[in-house]
């Protein structure tokens, strides 16, 4: 990214919209400390709005708040939800202020835009039992896929992040102490228990990779690192094997409400996801009541007769 601004700066003529998103990343990565994903979804972001001005012959410097307004407003009619519509609209916001602040445009043309109200979904979680089948099948069981196991256990035994799981290093993990040592959103570090299972499973990996020098901890067939993808891709292919179609993020969403249904605190709950505001754990609560009032009304025999059974 620096060579890309350094090669540019010397240009003293045009510069282009590649060139004002680059710098604004630059700003955002070594300034503000942002991940990686989130760099990437801001640049994919601000290539859309490029693109979009770009056919009304305008660009990100020459923006009006007109055809700002009209971006946002076709991202509804394209189809995208509210959250996402959210999501792109920070990033439009973060970067126009940026650009403010740099003396690089004069007027602020993003503060008149409305944000729309954010929506809830409850979480889709599996059931005790859903979990049982999937992690304890007979094929997850045998020596060859340790890492795989390893992985499904971070996964709904300490509720990581993919992306969290991806970046774990051999020095992360103490199996001794029972922790995992994780880096999560904003690089905020936290301390994760591990449970019996998923230290029996991480400890059975290391032993098959203990002669290989890579830091990370998850490795492809090249000694790499994994990827999302590869994650997801296990994920998948174990609950196809039990008739499951889930993501990896299903097992974090399990995570959460499995504590919270059998007592858990919220604040204990909110530390472990590694949640900054009480408020996204809160959201578990409901998916917590929604599974209560469903097994109730399963299982009462006033409930089976309000439903005419």
């Amino acid at each position: 990214m620096e060579r890309l601004l350094k090669k540019r700066s010397r240009d003293n003529s045009h510069y282009s919209d590649d060139y004002y998103i680059e710098k604004f990343l630059s700003f955002l990565l070594y300034e503000r400390g942002y991940s990686k994903n989130t760099l990437s979804s801001y640049r994919v972001d601000l290539m859309e709005l490029s693109s979009f001005l770009a056919e009304r012959n305008s660009s990100l410097i020459k923006a009006s708040k007109e055809y700002i307004a009209q971006f946002i407003n076709t991202l509804s009619e394209r189809g995208f939800t509210n959250n996402t519509i959210i999501r792109k609209l920070a990033s439009i916001r973060t970067f126009f202020k940026y650009l403010l602040s740099e003396g690089i445009i004069k007027e602020d043309l993003v503060s008149f835009l409305d944000t729309p109200k954010k929506e809830r979904k409850i979480p889709r979680v599996l059931f005790e039992d859903q979990i049982r089948k999937l992690l304890e099948q007979p094929l997850l069981q045998e020596e060859r896929y340790a890492r795989e196991r390893s992985i499904l256990e971070l996964l709904y035994s300490c509720g990581l992040r993919v992306s969290e799981i991806v970046n774990l290093t051999i020095n992360d993990i103490n199996l001794d102490e029972g922790f995992v040592r994780v880096k999560g959103k904003g690089n905020k570090e936290r301390i994760v228990p591990l449970g019996s299972k998923a230290i029996s499973a991480i400890r059975e990996y290391l032993k098959q990779r203990r002669h290989i020098k890579e830091k990370r901890l998850f490795l492809n067939n090249r000694n790499k690192g994994l990827t999302r993808q590869s994650i997801w891709l296990i994920v998948k292919q174990f609950a196809s094997n039990v008739g499951l179609d889930i993501s990896p993020h299903t097992l974090r969403h399990s995570f959460a409400t499995h504590l919270l249904d059998n007592g858990a605190d919220l604040r204990v709950v909110q530390e472990l996801l590694g949640h900054s505001s009480i408020s996204t754990t809160q959201i578990y609560t409901h998916v917590s009541n929604r599974r209560l009032k469903e097994e109730f009304e399963m299982a009462h025999p006033r409930a089976v007769e309000r439903r005419g059974v």
